[in-house]
C-alpha cells in the first residue's frame, strides 16, 4: 500500500502515530538533537532499544540483523539468513550514488527510531545526531563503557577512535554553499563524497562495509547527521529547492514497518516538517583548508590507444587507458601527458576519471582513512606550489568498493570501479597547455593535537586495472 500525505496525517490511532506530523495534532514538532547534549537517562532509552533490538531473531522484522540488512547485507547471508522471509523485497535496499541518497536514508532512519521507541518502551525518543564535522571524536557514549554491558559500543572501529585517542578528519562542508541539488548531493564536493564516505572509511569496522554498516549505532547518528544537512541546504535558500520532476518525485521504496508492509513516498519526505520532526541546530561553514603533502611520488605510465576491455556500464566510450597501477600512502601524482591527451582526442566532449577493476588490500578495508582524488594543472609544478589551482574531484575507500560489490551481486561482469566525476572547473583544467595530473591523497585519522597518525607510507591500499578517462554515460 502506498500512503498519501492526508492519510499520513489521520492515523492516529495506529502504530505509525508517532510518524505523523504533530502539528496535525496541535503538538510541536520532535527535535532531533546532537548527541552530545542528551543526559544520561537518554543516552539509556537508546541503548535499551538496541538491546531489545539485538535479542530478536533475525525473523522478527523489528530485530538488529533484519534492520541492518535493509540498508545492506553481509556477504553470504543467504547461507545464514536465507530462510528469513521477505528477503528479496526488503533487505540490501540502500541507495548510494544515486539522486535517492537523501530520500531512501531518511525513510529507513524514520522507520527504524519508531521500532526504537517501540522496543525501548520510550515514545519519546528521537533519534540523536554526530556532528562528526564539528566535533571528530566519537561520542563518549558509544566508546564508554567498552563492553557487552554498552549495546552502543562497537569493537569492530578502528581502535584509535574507539578509545578516544585519534579523531576524524578532512571533513568538510563545501556542499552547502551549493545551489543545484544533484550538486548538494552527488558532485565531488557534494554531501555523499565529504563527509559521508570520509566517516564510513575513516571509522572503519562494521562501518567501513555497506553490507555490515547498520550493525553499528553509530551508522544511526551520522546518517541523521547527514539527513540534518539536507534539511539545513534547503533552509539556506538562495535557489536552493528539491527536483521538482514527476520521475524523481514519484519514486517509492519498500519498507516492513510497525505498521505492516509500507510503499514510501520521496513526495512525502522532502521536509523533515512534513514526518514531524526538525533538527536542534543547522551547521555553520566549515573553512576547507587545502591539504599539503607530506611526501609526492610521480607515476609516469604507459597508456593504451584503442584500450581493452571496455570500461563497465554506464560508459560507453575509452578515450584514454593506463596500465595497472597501485596506489599506497603516498601522496602519488599520477601524470596524464599533454600529448597522449591531445593523440587520444580528449577534450573535445565531457569525460571522467574512472579507476576501473580496483582491489582493496586487507590494510584499506582495515579503516582508519580515505583516498582523496585532485585535478592539478600542472603536475611540473606540484612540487612547488602544492594543490594551489587544483580541484577536487572525489573520495573513495574501502566503503564504496564494498558497496559496489554488493549492487553487483549476482553480475560479475567486472570488479568494483570507482567514477571520479569531472566539473566544468576540472574539465577547463584537463584541456589546458601543461601536463596535469590526477593526485591521489591518503587522509587518515589523526591524534589529539591534531597530528597525523603514523602509517607505512608504501604499503599496498588498492590494486587499479587501469585509470582511464571515459565519456558516454547513460542516464
Amino acid at each position: 500500500m502506498k500512503i498519501s500525505r492526508r492519510e499520513f496525517s489521520i492515523l492516529s490511532t495506529s502504530a505509525l502515530a508517532a510518524l505523523t506530523t504533530p502539528r496535525a495534532f496541535g503538538d510541536p514538532l520532535r527535535v532531533r538533537r546532537n548527541v552530545s547534549t542528551l543526559s544520561a537517562p537518554e543516552i539509556d532509552v537508546m541503548r535499551a532499544g538496541i538491546t531489545a533490538m539485538a535479542a530478536l531473531p533475525p525473523e522478527d522484522f523489528r530485530s538488529r540483523i533484519y534492520q541492518s540488512c535493509v540498508h545492506g547485507a553481509p556477504w553470504g547471508w543467504e547461507d545464514v539468513w536465507g530462510g528469513v522471509p521477505g528477503t528479496a523485497t526488503y533487505w540490501n535496499q540502500c541507495h548510494h550514488g544515486t539522486m535517492h541518497f537523501f530520500t531512501w536514508h531518511r525513510w529507513y532512519l524514520l522507520y527504524w527510531e519508531q521500532i526504537l521507541r517501540e522496543l525501548s518502551g520510550s515514545p519519546a525518543f528521537d533519534v540523536p545526531y554526530w556532528d562528526s564535522v564539528s566535533s571528530g571524536f566519537l561520542p563518549t557514549a558509544v566508546r564508554v563503557p567498552a563492553d557487552a554491558s554498552n549495546s552502543l559500543y562497537n569493537g569492530t572501529r578502528l581502535t584509535a577512535l574507539n578509545d578516544g585517542t585519534a579523531q576524524v578528519t578532512g571533513l568538510n562542508l563545501n556542499a552547502m554553499a551549493l545551489t543545484g541539488f544533484a550538486d548538494f548531493s552527488l558532485s565531488a564536493d557534494g554531501i555523499e563524497q565529504n563527509p559521508h564516505n570520509p566517516v564510513h572509511n575513516q571509522v572503519g569496522g562494521n562501518m567501513g562495509d555497506v553490507g555490515w554498516a547498520g550493525f553499528d549505532p553509530l551508522f544511526f547518528m551520522h546518517h541523521a547527521n547527514i539527513d540534518r544537512y539536507w534539511e539545513c541546504w534547503l533552509k539556506k535558500g538562495g535557489g536552493r529547492a528539491n527536483p521538482g520532476d514527476a520521475a524523481w518525485l514519484g519514486e517509492t521504496f519498500d519498507f516492513q514497518t510497525l505498521a505492516g508492509p509500507q510503499v514510501a513516498s520521496v513526495s512525502d519526505c522532502l521536509h523533515t516538517e512534513d514526518l514531524g520532526y526538525t533538527y536542534d541546530a543547522c551547521p555553520y561553514s566549515i573553512k576547507d583548508l587545502l591539504p599539503k603533502f607530506r611526501y609526492l611520488y610521480w607515476l609516469h605510465w604507459r597508456f593504451r590507444l584503442p584500450p581493452f576491455p571496455d570500461p563497465p556500464p554506464p560508459w560507453e566510450r575509452v578515450w584514454l587507458m593506463s596500465e595497472p597501477f597501485v596506489i599506497d600512502g603516498r601522496d602519488m601524482a599520477f601524470v596524464l601527458p599533454r600529448a597522449e591527451l591531445e593523440r587520444a582526442k580528449v577534450g573535445r566532449e565531457a569525460v571522467n576519471v574512472l579507476l576501473q577493476d580496483v582491489v582493496a588490500s586487507k590494510l584499506a578495508m582495515q579503516g582508519g582513512f580515505f583516498t582523496e582524488a585532485w585535478l592539478a594543472p600542472d603536475s611540473k609544478k606540484l612540487g612547488e606550489v602544492g594543490l594551489e589551482g587544483a580541484v577536487r574531484i572525489g573520495t573513495f575507500g574501502g566503503f564504496e568498493l564494498s558497496g559496489h560489490q554488493m549492487h553487483a551481486r549476482g553480475e560479475h561482469q567486472h570488479l568494483p570501479s570507482v567514477t571520479l566525476k569531472l566539473s566544468a572547473a576540472a574539465l577547463k583544467l584537463l584541456g589546458g597547455n601543461a601536463d596535469p595530473a590526477v593526485v591521489f591523497m591518503r587522509r587518515g585519522v589523526v591524534d589529539r593535537e591534531g597530528a597525523p597518525i603514523a602509517h607505512d607510507q608504501k604499503a599496498e591500499l588498492f590494486k587499479v586495472g587501469a585509470l582511464a578517462l571515459v565519456s558516454g554515460a547513460k542516464s
